[in-house]
């Protein structure tokens, strides 16, 4: 469930201060999506190469279905470099997801907004499908420890791999869901007769709050580790699935690719 507070704000960060309202709004944004879809294409068709697994029974397959059932879909996949996002969407097909329209919506990696995905899961309204994706070699082309290296594009003909899961078990989904909701419910017994209508502290940095996210967080980590595995890949080191091993402190400190994200301002 979402709180009418977060999704007063949600709504109007998506209003873009009101531009989302003007008549060429639309047409703007599907130029956007179509202009970036092309090149994204044509990036993963003539420099790069690509091959998948699963992407038509798997991913496909869902994706028709959610939208015969008008629900949300939800994708989650490693991070390795700097293409991955939006270059990983050229697989699609070009004419069903851009050129028809109204398939694709697109927030730009760079904008940052990558940070909350157990909580799309948690405090949605209705629980979207979510489906796991392992990609291998954008790190050959651009790693993401390397960014300014752009003699790394000379990689010309590097195959990347994308790997599409099943969608995962909405059952269990439901009961990170209703654990959230107990916590909710028990926050606003907290509250007295007023009805809640914003996070509280517990519910954002609380401990229970923490670790359900936490949990969550895992999950979704662990079923992107078993597409990897059924890649022909190793299982995935288990100290990822802590989040103290994310913090600055902790031991992607030793990570090259974290070490240095880890000294940029903005993170600390």
């Amino acid at each position: 469930m979402s709180l009418p507070a977060v999704q007063a704000r949600g709504k109007a960060f998506l209003s873009q201060n009101g531009l989302r309202s003007r008549p060429y709004w639309p047409l703007l944004s599907r130029a956007t999506i179509l202009a970036t879809g092309t090149f994204a294409k044509l990036v993963m068709s003539l420099p790069l190469k690509y091959k998948t697994t699963g992407f038509e029974e798997n991913f496909l397959r869902t994706f028709d279905r959610c939208k015969q059932q008008n629900k949300g879909l939800l994708t989650i996949m490693n991070h390795s470099s700097l293409l991955d996002d939006p270059f990983s969407w050229g697989v699609l097909p070009w004419w069903k997801f851009y050129v028809r329209g109204g398939n694709v919506r697109w927030g730009l990696g760079a904008d940052n907004v990558c940070f909350g995905t157990p909580r799309l899961i948690l405090e949605a309204d209705e629980c979207p499908t979510v489906l796991p994706i392992f990609s291998h070699g954008f790190d050959k082309v651009i790693p993401e420890d390397r960014p300014d290296d752009y003699s790394l594009w000379k990689q010309v003909g590097t195959t990347v791999h994308f790997g599409y899961g099943q969608a995962l078990d909405e059952n269990l989904l439901a009961e990170f869901r209703a654990k959230w909701r107990a916590l909710v419910d028990k926050e606003q017994q907290g509250n007295g007769s007023t009805p809640l209508t914003d996070l509280t502290d517990n519910l954002k940095f609380g401990p229970e709050a923490q670790k359900l996210r936490s949990d969550l967080a895992r999950y979704l980590r662990d079923q992107v580790g078993a597409v990897r595995e059924t890649m022909g890949f190793p299982p995935q080191n288990p100290e990822f699935a802590e989040p103290e091993f994310w913090k600055p402190e902790g031991g992607c400190k030793h990570v090259p690719v974290m070490g240095i994200v880890n000294k940029l301002p903005h993170h600390k």
